[in-house]
């Protein structure tokens, strides 16, 4: 099992378990073939941890990997900062004062940038239909599409003006379903016309704004690929996203070990059709084993296919791209 084909894995985030970094991470960033690391609440106990990992990570490399965290607030907490607010993407709007907000988004971009983090995939677009949508709660801005970009308009040019960079999610929404996708494929029955009419809208705003990164979900949107759940829907990544809604920047999947996907399709298919739909990078958060099967899979298919080597291409080159214009203002 080969990982020497050059910068392949530019297209891949991969996470680990412990304190530690794993050999075989720090082997592929120096050999520049990995396109990032997502660390987590497993990954250290102080802030002082993180700065560290980040650093050993990124030691011996001239193309680092990217550092991503959910750094969300509320229960999707990874670092605890001494005097920082962790209150929740509702806690922060619920008292409706953009002053507040925004000073408690600056001092957590801050600390996140002194731990070496690179993205943060904030902010959450998505609109609950009523509250007891599992995966969403306390995670959402509002309940419409003013409430939510009166708030992710200020998150995105936030980060924009420190140079950090964040990722909308989760494409293209999660506010009518019941089934989380850590544990099983939600299905939506939303009209099409929900999906122009409201659920696009804080999404188009982002875009509007130039965030660099947007993430999808796994969900069969029925009214846009009654087929494929958007994380293999050209579709909805190719044609709408990118397509209609004009977004630019770099696609990102939500993780790709989630229920919804890895009980229900052979991971080389969750692989290549995740690539072929219009993604650049790839979240694989937890096993070394399918980490290292991504990209073989995606070595022996650009072998075998050139359609498929075209794609790959045109996506490395993005992320080398963003990667570029990011490391040089740092």
């Amino acid at each position: 099992m080969s990982f020497r084909s050059p910068r392949l894995g530019q297209l891949l985030v991969f996470g680990f378990d412990g304190h530690i970094v794993p050999q075989y991470i720090k082997s592929l960033v120096e050999d520049e073939n990995l396109g990032g690391v997502i660390l987590f609440s497993r990954n250290g106990n102080t802030p002082q941890d993180f700065q560290r990992l980040s650093s050993e990570i990124s030691a011996n490399s001239a193309l680092k990997p990217f550092i991503f965290i959910d750094q969300e607030g509320g229960r999707v907490t990874r670092i605890r900062f001494d005097g920082l607010n962790h209150s929740s993407a509702e806690e922060l709007a619920a008292p409706n004062d953009i002053i507040l907000f925004r000073k408690a988004i600056v001092k957590m971009t801050k600390a996140l940038a002194g731990c070496g983090i690179d993205v943060n995939t904030i902010p959450v677009l998505d609109m609950p239909s009523r509250r007891d949508i599992p995966v969403l709660q306390g995670r959402c801005y509002g309940s419409t599409p003013q409430e939510v970009i009166k708030f992710s308009s200020v998150v995105i040019d936030i980060y924009l003006e420190s140079g950090q960079l964040c990722c909308a999610k989760h494409f293209p929404g999660l506010g009518d379903v019941t089934i989380d996708p850590h544990f099983d494929l939600p299905e939506d029955d939303t009209l099409i016309s929900r999906y122009y009419q409201h659920k696009f809208l804080p999404f188009e705003d982002a875009i509007a704004r130039k965030i660099p990164m947007i993430m999808t979900t796994h969900v069969v949107a029925k009214a846009l690929d009654g087929r494929n759940p958007a994380t293999f829907s050209s579709k909805l990544v190719r044609d709408t996203l990118i397509g209609q809604l004009g977004f630019d920047g770099l696609v990102v999947s939500d993780d790709l070990e989630m229920g919804a996907i890895c009980k229900k399709f052979a991971w080389r298919d969750v692989i290549i059709n995740t690539l072929m739909a219009g993604h650049q990078l790839l979240l694989i958060c937890h096993s070394q084993e399918k980490q290292k099967e991504a990209l073989d899979h995606i070595q022996n298919q650009v072998r075998r296919d050139n359609k498929f080597r075209l794609i790959v291409e045109k996506a490395i080159e993005k992320v080398l791209s963003l990667k570029r214009e990011h490391f040089r203002r740092k």
